[in-house]
């Protein structure tokens, strides 16, 4: 297979495959959106999983996956997960959220030495109805007005795990 394809089958950002594009604010009672995020740069290597479920309104759950370097293996070890909690999030959020989708999915920069990894899941009833994966190498997401980066929901519940 020529070596150029296969480049574009790990770079190119990997769209839905449903009939509609995956969205926050289109979310119907009983649907789950599961995303799991990966970041990588020279002095951090972070994990977390987003639950987003939808009843009356949309709430998220966080999951941190810490690591610690064990020097005798030289390598890292997972530690026990823990769970950072949950935010209702209101309907501006979800638009936010919707914006940080659009960033992904025309997001074409690299040149950060930070990588992030992106793999969104929609389901509903157990049955997966789309899909999205995402590579970032472009740091931009920290300068973004019209979306709400992942790291700003984990500070949300930072902030409110410190206050109770």
């Amino acid at each position: 297979m020529n070596p150029f394809l296969v480049s574009l089958l790990f770079f190119v950002p990997a769209f839905t495959w449903a009939a509609e594009a995956l969205s926050f604010q289109k979310m119907a009672a009983g649907e789950t959106i599961y995303v799991t995020f990966s970041s990588q740069g020279c002095i951090h290597n972070h994990h977390y999983d987003f639950e987003f479920s939808k009843e009356d309104a949309v709430s998220v759950k966080v999951i941190h996956h810490p690591h610690l370097w064990n020097k005798e293996l030289m390598r890292e070890q997972a530690l026990q997960p823990i769970d950072l909690g949950t935010l209702e999030l209101k309907d501006k959020d979800l638009v936010k959220l919707d914006g940080l989708l659009a960033y992904y999915r025309h997001n074409t920069r690299g040149g950060c030495t930070t990588r992030d990894w992106i793999q969104i899941v929609q389901k509903n009833g157990g049955k997966i109805i789309a899909t999205e994966n995402y590579i970032d190498e472009s740091c931009g997401t920290y300068d973004l007005t019209d979306a709400l980066p992942l790291h700003m929901l984990i500070n949300r519940l930072e902030k409110k795990r410190k206050k109770s």
